[in-house]
Parts: structure tokens; C-alpha cells; sequence
């Protein structure tokens, strides 16, 4: 599990990981999940959502520590994509 504290909020990421025996998708070799909770600093949950991936990716590539830093580095290229776009824009 990876907790952050950050903007009066704190966020849990747990991330799990399973071969993708079975599932009927091209080059599927793993799945995975990720929950993602946000709690106020009361402790209070305030939001819980769960992403689901199938990669290709095989073995330690596809372990569910690296998925994880993936996913989080991905989706910060998003964040800082829109605030770029946003900046424009105004």
C-alpha cells in the first residue's frame, strides 16, 4: 500500500496483480488493479475507485510495484497535460 498526504487529503493506492490466463483479449499476459481511497484528515473516506488494466507485459515487468509507478507517472503527465491546456486557454 502507498499513502500520500497532500492538500488537506490522504490518498491510499493498493495495487494487485494476476497472470491473464483465460481472458479472451490480444497479447493480454497480466491484470491488474488498483484501489485508490481518499480520506479527509479525520480519517473519513471521502472517495474509492478501482482501476482495472491488462498489459502485455510479463514477470517482474509486470509485478504490481512497477504498474503502480506506471500508472502514477502516466497519470501525472495527464495532470500536468490539462494544466497546460487550462493555462493556455485563460
Amino acid at each position: 500500500m502507498v499513502e500520500e498526504r497532500s492538500h488537506g487529503r490522504i490518498r491510499r493506492w493498493m495495487t494487485w496483480t494476476t497472470t491473464a490466463d483465460g481472458i479472451d483479449f490480444p497479447n493480454a499476459a497480466t491484470v491488474a488493479v488498483i484501489r485508490r481511497e481518499e480520506f479527509d484528515l479525520a480519517g473519513r473516506r471521502v472517495t474509492k475507485e478501482y482501476a482495472f488494466i491488462i498489459t502485455s507485459l510479463h514477470g517482474r515487468r509486470a509485478s504490481a510495484e512497477t504498474i503502480h509507478t506506471h500508472v502514477r507517472q502516466h497519470w501525472g503527465i495527464e495532470v500536468r497535460h490539462e494544466v497546460a491546456l487550462c493555462e493556455s486557454v485563460n
